[in-house]
């Protein structure tokens, strides 16, 4: 039980730096994407060499999935205010 708390706080911890930069990323125009996508990208590549738990392919595929979609919350009608559940959900 308690290496399940461990590893819960840890992924919290390293996918917490991810909240603000998706939030941002979801409330933007399309034309201001690709400046961001740097930092967003470095975040993850911080998170890979530094997470115990978020190295792994699997994982980081769902982070990359994740951030993507939320290329599709641009598009006003199909946003549904889901920017910190996509951002933060564990895969």
């Amino acid at each position: 039980m308690q290496d399940g708390s461990y590893q819960a706080q840890s992924n919290l911890k390293f996918l917490l730096v991810l909240k603000d930069p998706c939030h941002e990323l979801a409330d933007a125009h399309p034309k201001d994407i690709p400046p961001m996508l740097p930092k967003i990208l470095n975040l993850i590549r911080m998170i890979w060499v530094n997470s115990e738990f978020y190295n792994t392919k699997e994982r980081l595929t769902g982070i990359l999935r994740k951030v993507s979609a939320l290329f599709h919350l641009n598009n006003p009608a199909n946003n549904n205010n889901n920017n910190e559940k996509i951002c933060v959900a564990q895969t």
